[in-house]
């Protein structure tokens, strides 16, 4: 059984390093 609070906090920290991974992209242009 998947635990969602737990599911749902991994996606959002995945989230926010992709986001962060490409505002450092376009910095960076």
């Amino acid at each position: 059984m998947i635990n969602i609070e737990v599911d749902s906090k991994y996606v959002e920290e995945q989230l926010k390093m992709a986001i962060e991974k490409r505002l450092n992209e376009l910095d960076s242009q």
